[in-house]
């Protein structure tokens, strides 16, 4: 099931995906913020040094952030990759930082390593950069959103977001993603959009 496309009206949900919102919504409370859509994927919100230590133990290997407004602070063990994308709340990435996140995502599956893709709450712009991940993986919109939404029932992109991810969409099916991430072999980068 995918959220209506009207901003702010939630879709209904069946008793099962209910329980999962629930679930959802509590764990952005009291952490672990972060839903599994497949065995390398995950989408959540931002974390704290404290909570990073339980991410590792779920298995997550890698972090791409794209909060604009805060850094990712880490303790041991470390990420052994990191890439943040600098993105405005309540925006969304541009082309170019898609390309690079999907290109990040395709570097961190390909080395066995489980990814956390998180932005503050891990609605928008999170969900927005794994699903155009999906959508370069070979699903359309709606099954890329759907995959999303199933794992982590709480998501909500705004119209500008919705737009971005058709936009993006259209352009990886006329041409694969360019873009790579600076810091390819790196611990950390950083790219900023407006």
């Amino acid at each position: 099931m995918i959220p209506p496309l009207e901003p702010g009206s939630p879709p209904p949900l069946a008793p099962a995906l209910w329980l999962r919102y629930l679930r959802t919504q509590w764990r952005r409370v009291v952490g672990p913020n972060l839903s599994q859509v497949d065995s390398m994927l995950y989408v959540g919100g931002e974390f704290s040094l404290a909570a990073w230590p339980a991410l590792h133990a779920l298995g997550v290997r890698a972090v791409l952030s794209l909060q604009g407004e805060r850094e990712d602070a880490f303790c041991d063990p470390l990420p052994l990759r990191t890439l943040r994308l600098e993105v405005r709340d309540f925006h969304p990435p541009s082309l170019e930082q898609l390309d690079q996140a999907v290109a990040f995502l395709r570097e961190s599956r390909a080395q066995g390593m489980p990814t956390l893709v998180h932005c503050h709450a891990g609605v928008g712009r999170a969900p927005l950069t794994a699903a155009a991940f999906l959508v370069a993986e070979g699903a359309s919109y709606a099954e890329a959103l759907g995959r999303i939404y199933h794992a982590r029932p709480i998501i909500r992109l705004n119209g500008r977001q919705r737009r971005r991810l058709a936009e993006w969409e259209a352009r990886a099916r006329a041409t694969p993603p360019t873009g790579t991430p600076s810091p390819a072999a790196g611990r950390s980068g950083s790219a900023s959009a407006g």
